[in-house]
């Protein structure tokens, strides 16, 4: 038998062509969760994620989204990193700027960790925040 997520699935053709298809779907969908790091240098950093563009800027201190801000510089407590995983044991990492106890906004989330870790350094030395991170 096959065993795709909480799926069981037996041998007859239709239910190997079902959870071949359930698989790749899962697997299409777990593969959009990257940061992408597009451009750095000493003032910017540029990060794609979740369908959009963050821009973190030193000159003027901002997270930027498009045209929203996202947080001020001063407003960050700390870079977050943290380990999540769903019931079917599928890990993921997220990046956050943590700015309160009930207050984080969430930079993106991908399935490498060492990707989070890239990033979340890059975003420390831009922003001048520590990195915290939570497994």
């Amino acid at each position: 038998m096959l065993q795709i997520s909480s799926f069981t699935c037996s041998h007859t053709p239709y239910e190997r062509y079902a959870c071949k298809f359930l698989g790749k779907t899962k697997e299409v969908l777990l593969s959009g969760e990257t940061i992408e790091i597009a451009d750095h240098d000493d003032v910017s950093l540029v990060l794609r994620s979740m369908g959009r563009e963050i821009i973190a800027n030193k000159r003027y201190r901002t997270i930027k989204s498009g045209d929203r801000v996202l947080a001020l510089f001063d407003q960050i407590q700390s870079i977050e990193v943290a380990r999540e995983a769903d019931d079917e044991g599928q890990e993921t990492w997220r990046v956050s700027l943590y700015i309160s106890w009930l207050s984080r906004v969430q930079i993106g989330r991908t399935t490498d960790a060492t990707e989070v870790s890239i990033v979340g350094a890059r975003l420390s030395t831009i922003t001048g925040k520590k990195v915290v991170a939570h497994r």
